[in-house]
């Protein structure tokens, strides 16, 4: 007599033939341009909602920083009068003097905050410059790959931006476009040129002045940039 007359039970002593199936091939999937489209534009909205979300908070706790300070102001100011309705002159300013103090340290603040502000703008101006040397596939491409720069840079006891090993910027972004793994962001090449590298100037007209911003192309403004000329 047989042990199992079902045979839909014997499914699990068949051999798996493909192993592989079910599986998926992340590194095949990636290349696929219409995927890597579809996954960048749900980072990017992602991104946007938390961006606007954070800008959000930022400006209600701006206002209420500033209705706090107001509050304070008025309040410092009100003791003030009352101390000196009473006569005590010496109180008084030394209220008003605390409460000038209070407003210039926050001033400082404001403007420390600016100038680091102002100092990352400025590096963002430079990697900016610089990868327009290259030939990015898009927009997005070239975002990318100026976020990435950011996190290879530095600042000197000069107050440049370096790399981390001391080399210039325009080396560090030089060796990101020459680098196999970050080929992806860049367009295919019509020609052997390398797309990359440092363009000199050629400002000068053909009398020898030097020719005007509008007289100039896109490569030449770049170029006088990068050599601090503008």
């Amino acid at each position: 007599m047989s042990e199992n007359n079902n045979p839909g039970n014997n499914n699990t002593d068949v051999p798996n033939d493909n192993p592989g199936d079910g599986e998926v091939d992340i590194a095949k999937l990636l290349s696929d341009e219409k995927v890597r489209a579809a996954l960048e534009k749900i980072a990017d909205d992602k991104l946007k909602a938390i961006k606007d979300k954070l800008d959000s908070a930022y400006a209600e706790r701006d206002t209420a920083k500033k209705t706090l300070e107001a509050q304070q102001k008025a309040a410092a100011e009100a003791e003030a009068t009352r101390l000196e309705q009473e006569g005590k002159v010496a109180e008084a300013l030394k209220v008003r003097i605390a409460q000038l103090e209070k407003e210039s340290k926050e001033t400082a603040d404001r403007e420390a905050a600016a100038e680091a502000r102002i100092v990352v703008l400025t590096r963002d101006l430079a990697i900016n410059a610089q990868l327009k040397l290259g030939d990015f596939k898009n927009a997005k491409a070239q975002a990318a790959a100026e976020r990435e720069i950011q996190s290879l840079l530095t600042k000197n006891d000069k107050n440049q931006w370096v790399g981390t090993k001391g080399e210039p910027l325009s080396d560090v972004v030089k060796a990101y476009l020459a680098d196999p793994e970050n080929s992806y962001l860049l367009a295919a090449k019509a020609n052997g040129g390398s797309g990359t590298g440092t363009i000199k100037s050629n400002s000068s007209g053909s009398d020898g002045k030097r020719k005007k911003l509008s007289e100039m192309t896109q490569a030449e403004v770049i170029a006088l940039a990068q050599e601090g000329k503008l």
